[in-house]
Parts: structure tokens; sequence; C-alpha cells
């Protein structure tokens, strides 16, 4: 709109909430009442000291644009002109209305990825593919539309688009092929097959035909196929798609949906409620709660067997979890007892001998296992995995759990920059698409970053948000580290001088030192009596200070041993799945 500037705020905003109603509407309101709701509020704007009617002034420009060369300019020329502008988003009005337009010159730009940009663009692309046909037709319901009179030209639904000499440029989208069930046929073939980059692509192109709006619901099935095949391949960071939780969970409720269906429609047998089970408790671990995905994980075995892989893929989710409080003889049982290994089939077989290596990796980086690494476990590491290989998202959780990852190392080597800028990114994705689980793992590493530049009042609120949760447990590592930060805040707060604040410090500390003891990792063990030792010189207790620093020398031997030699129980717990490998094979792991 020209000289938007001398228009008043409100009539604007008015004016803005009338258009973005006539948006979302297919048929529109009679153009004089669109007028009369429009012009509610004084328009502000005057002319020779007379305030203007808008009223007549919206009808002087309905008649104009009946000549289809004033329309041809609005459509391709003026919405160009528009979407291009940068000096006000749109936003700013509707959220702020009240002094948004207070410089001289300001106008209202449409930002191209805004509502108003896309439905603009959407305009002038269906005006483009018009035939001269179809623009007369378009001008003739225009001109019945602004004089009040029927609407019946105004129906230019697909299937009067698609009749002959409408249509100047045809596309896909406008002539679109009838679904089928080829896509799904091939899937099928594939996943028998076990042809996993093959079965997901052709699931995804039957997934993405366009469906008929008659009953039968296609999506919530493929949606259900997706991700039971995704959990039987243990791919489950495919199966949540890395989007939001609210997304996620509205997902869980539409393949539900499928189970819900009349007897005659039904085409998913109710055993697959357990796959849905299986993804519900990722999600619950995502944002937080372990707590209550332990409950669902305990559903889905008390109704599957052996042979069953969201079974499988539960029990390896279960030594995870055990894992995370540093319960590494209670995750090794639960893998190797026979009840997760027994009937396994080949593919189930890779995917189950894959979550033990990488237990064995994982426990042995917190030990400080270098050489045990590098000798044995570095050869024998699993081949990827095709979906491990595909590109993923930023909003992925298995994106942002490595930017977490990444920005601890480059703390480590002192790069503040690179370590910034990784854990900024975690933190925004992880709070967008609410993962809390992964936002607590990335607080401590930015309120670290916040006391390295003084800011200690801002990695006190940061960390003391997250306490509450963290203390529950459910990640020892996690808690760990936060204890730890937390009592830095406390050190830099007592300046040294402080002793209430140091001996809150030491607590924090002594609790971070048995949560790092009980995961068995001697390098943060040493950090933390580093740190106990350099508090008791502040308090002036020497004799607390150099029975720290013994400590510290003690955990030092231990950790240059395991740095050194090699893990003869690990290597027997290779040993067994090997054994369970040759077994599989000879189809001889049955129970009883």
């Amino acid at each position: 709109m020209p000289y938007t500037e001398q228009y008043s705020t409100l009539f604007l905003q008015r004016l803005m909430e009338v258009l973005f109603r006539e948006t979302l509407d297919v048929h529109p309101l009679p153009w004089k009442e669109i007028v009369a709701q429009a012009s509610v509020i004084p328009c502000g704007r005057y002319k020779d000291g007379v305030e203007l009617n808008m009223s007549v002034l919206m009808h002087k420009f309905a008649q104009k644009h009946k000549d289809p060369n004033n329309m041809h300019k609005l459509v391709m020329e003026d919405s160009a002109k528009v979407l291009s502008a940068t000096s006000v988003q749109l936003n700013d009005l509707l959220i702020n209305p009240v002094g948004s337009f207070e410089q001289p010159g300001e106008g209202v730009a449409v930002l191209r990825r805004s509502w108003f940009g896309v439905h603009l663009r959407k305009i002038r692309l269906g005006y483009m593919k018009l035939s001269e046909a179809g623009v007369q037709r378009l001008m003739k319901a225009y001109a019945s539309w602004v004089d009040g009179e029927s609407m019946d030209d105004y129906e230019f639904g697909p299937e009067v688009v698609s009749l002959p000499g409408f249509m100047l440029i045809p596309t896909t989208s406008d002539h679109a092929n009838p679904s089928t069930t080829d896509a799904y046929e091939l899937f099928e073939r594939d996943q028998h097959i076990g042809n996993l980059p093959g079965a997901v692509d052709n699931l995804r192109q039957y997934f993405d035909q366009r469906f008929t709006q008659g009953r039968q619901p296609p999506r919530q099935h493929a949606l259900n196929a997706l991700a039971h095949y995704y959990v039987g391949a243990g791919e489950v960071e495919s199966a949540r798609q890395g989007e939001s939780l609210t997304f996620l969970f509205q997902k869980r409720f539409e393949a539900v949906g499928a189970l819900d269906l009349p007897p005659d429609m039904q085409i998913w047998p109710l055993e697959t409620q357990w796959q849905i089970w299986a993804i519900d408790a990722q999600l619950w671990r995502l944002a937080g709660m372990a707590s209550v995905a332990e409950i669902t994980d305990k559903i889905v075995l008390a109704n599957t067997s052996p042979k069953d892989d969201v079974r499988l893929f539960t029990l390896c989710t279960t030594a995870r979890q055990h894992f995370l409080r540093g319960e590494y003889l209670e995750a090794f049982t639960v893998l190797l007892e026979k009840d997760t290994w027994a009937q396994l089939s080949l593919t189930q077989f890779g995917y189950w001998s894959e979550q033990v290596w990488w237990l064995m990796w994982d426990v042995a980086t917190r030990r400080g296992q270098e050489a045990f690494k590098l000798q044995f476990l570095e050869p024998r590491k699993p081949p990827t995995s095709p979906f491990d290989a595909g590109e993923k998202g930023k909003k992925s959780p298995e994106t942002i759990r490595k930017m977490i990852l990444e920005a601890a190392e480059a703390l480590t080597a002192r790069n503040v920059t690179r370590a910034t800028l990784l854990i900024i990114d975690a933190l925004h994705y992880a709070e967008v698409n609410g993962y809390w689980h992964l936002y607590r793992s990335a607080i401590p590493i930015f309120a670290d970053l916040e006391l390295q530049r003084g800011k200690i009042q801002s990695a006190r609120k940061r960390i003391e948000a997250i306490l509450p949760q963290v203390a529950r447990g459910e990640d020892l590592e996690q808690r760990a580290m936060t204890y730890a930060i937390y009592a830095k805040v406390k050190m830099a707060q007592s300046q040294s001088i402080d002793k209430e604040l140091l001996s809150e410090a030491l607590g924090y500390l002594k609790m971070a030192e048995d949560d790092y003891r009980k995961l068995e990792m001697p390098a943060s063990i040493q950090d933390m009596l580093y740190l106990q030792a350099v508090v008791h010189e502040a308090a002036g207790e020497a004799m607390l200070r150099d029975s720290a620093s013994k400590s510290l020398r003690e955990v030092e031997e231990v950790e240059e041993k395991l740095s050194i030699g090699l893990d003869e129980p690990m290597i027997a717990v290779w040993d067994v799945v090997c054994e369970i490998g040759v077994a599989v094979a000879h189809g001889d792991t049955y129970c009883p």
C-alpha cells in the first residue's frame, strides 16, 4: 500500500486482520463485506484537511483492476515489489501495532517466507500458468465478485483447470497420477531380502503419493510401516524423523489411529502397537523423562517374544540406560542374557553385536583405555549402517548430540570460539524441539564458557534452572558435570574469601567425584580432586589439601595403567559375541 506512513496504525492492523482471514478461506467473502469490515476504523489519512473515505478508495481500486492489463500489473509486478520490500516486517505490525510506523517513509513489507508472502507467491504462480482462456475466465469471475453478482464462475478448482485450454504451463501437480501400491509392494520385497536402502526409498515413494480423500487412510499406514521398519533395523533416530517432540507425539497418535479403524479397513495386526510404544519410550527419553520411558519399556517387554525386533531394540535401550547410570555390569548382563540373543536372525544379530561393541567402546572411553580401543576394538568396529551414511539435518537428536560432544572437546582444547558456536547451536535446536535431555547436557558446557567470560550470575542461573531435574540421576555423567560447574560458580562467587560458599563448592565437588568414581572416569576424578585441593588451600586447610593431592596422584597411577593395558574381561565378552554369531549362522540359537 503506498503512503503507508500516512495511515493510522490501528487501521493498518484492522486491514491486515481482514486480509489474513481471507487467506484462510477458499471461498471469499463478498467484496462489499470486505470493504465494510476494513472501513470500521478510520484510515487516519487526510487530504486538504479532510480524512479520506477508505470505502470509496477501495471500490475505485477494485473497479480499476477489472481491466486485464491492470490485473496483470498487480499480480506480476506490484506483488513482486511487495515481496522484495524490507522496510517493516508484517509480523511487527501484527504483534506490536502501536508505534510500528513512527518514522516517516516506512511501509509494510511482506517477507517471502511469511504467511502473506507464501500466499502472494502462490497467487503469482497460479496466474502464470493460466492460458488466455483461463485469464478470461478469471477476469469474468473477478468482475462478478466485485459487482456482487453470482459466484458460479469462481469455482476454479482442479476439475476445471484440468480441462483442455485453461492451463498454459501444466505441471505434474496439476495432473497428478492416482496413487498406486507398486512402491509398497517393492518395499515389502526389499524388506524380505534385507535391502535396507531400497526398502526405505520405496516406502518413502509410497508415502509421497497424492492419496484420495476417501475413507482409506494410507498416510497412517505408511507412517506405521516406516516406523515399524526403522525400529526393526534399529534406526530409531530415523523413525523419529528429527522433528520437534510436539510434532513427533502427534505423529505417534496418528499411527495409533490406523489401529483403531473398522474391521473391514484394518490391515495392521494389533502387535504393531508395541513398535509404537517403543518409539514412544524414546520420545519420553528425549523429553528428559527416562522414568516414564522405563514404564513403557516394561510394557513392550511384557507383550513381546524373543524373536521380535521391537523386543531386541527395547532390551538394547535398557542396557544403554544402565550405562548412563554407570551400571556397566547390569548393562552387559541385559545384552548377554539368553532371552536377548535367542532366536536372532542374521540381521538382528548384526544390530545386537553392534550395540555390544558400542557399549564396550563407550565404557573404554570413560575409563581412558586408549590402547585397548586402538589395538582391540578399533579393528572390530562394525560397518557403517546405510542410515548413518545418510545426511542428517541440524535438528536431529543425533546431530545435536554430536555438536555437544564436539563443543566439549573444543573447550578442553581451549578453542573457546568453536566451543561457543557449537554449544549455542546445540542449545537452540535442543530447546526449540523440546529435546530436554540434550538441552541439560549442553547447559553445563555453556555455563563453563560463561564463567570463563566472567559472567558468574549468568552461569549460576543456567545451572540452577536444570539442577532439580539433573539431580534425579538418570544420567550420572550429566549430573556430575553439572555439579562440577556449579561448584566452580560457587568458587568464583566466593573469591577465595567466603568460607560458606567454599564449603558449598566442596560439597558439590565431592558429589561430582562420587558420580565420576561410579562411572569409572579417572581423568574427571582427577579434575575434581584438583579443585578440592584448590578449595582447601583457599580455606587454609593444609592437611585436607595434602590428602586431596595424594588421592589425585593415586588416581593418576590407575589412569596410566588403564591407558596402556588390555581389558581381558572385555575381550572375553567379545569372544562370547563371536560364539553367538557362529550359532546364529547355523541356526542354533533357539531356546530349548
